[in-house]
């Protein structure tokens, strides 16, 4: 098992798949529910924990398939919380939507069960802007 990085915490994070794990979008937000005792891992951005095989003309060419480092994760019966920002536009909410809908669905082949964590009622837009101003309880309600 090759992680990109030699590090006994995701070692046994892989070892075992009872642990949830949160996605959420940006380091910070990451930072912030791992230092709330959650296994995170943040994603560049909504659309980058898959890719789709495309030729010189952008037409696909290929399945889609999770990125390496979130595949190593996928493991039979984990759980995986998708912890995207709390957005009030349309057009992000379709978009979140539809790569949650996609990476949900390649996640769910490898045997993950997946869910969403959602905050409305609450103006805050990320979750470690929540964790701030609401404190961990209301985090972990929302696990």
């Amino acid at each position: 098992m090759n992680l990109g990085v030699h590090n006994s915490f995701w070692a046994w994070v892989v070892d075992n798949p009872q642990i949830p794990l949160i996605i959420s979008e940006g380091a910070k937000k990451a930072g912030a529910l791992l230092s709330a005792s959650y296994v995170a891992i943040s994603l560049p951005g909504i659309y980058n924990g898959f890719r789709t095989p495309r030729n010189e003309y952008k037409e696909i060419v290929g399945e889609r398939y999770l990125i390496p480092q979130l595949e190593v994760l996928a493991t039979e019966g984990r759980e995986i919380i998708f912890c995207f920002d709390n957005d009030s536009k349309p057009e992000t909410i379709r978009n979140v939507n539809n790569a949650i809908r996609i990476t949900s669905k390649l996640l769910r082949d490898k045997g993950c069960t997946t869910s969403v964590m959602r905050w409305e009622g609450y103006k805050q837009k990320g979750i470690d802007d929540l964790i701030a101003a609401h404190g961990v309880d209301l985090l972990h309600q929302l696990v």
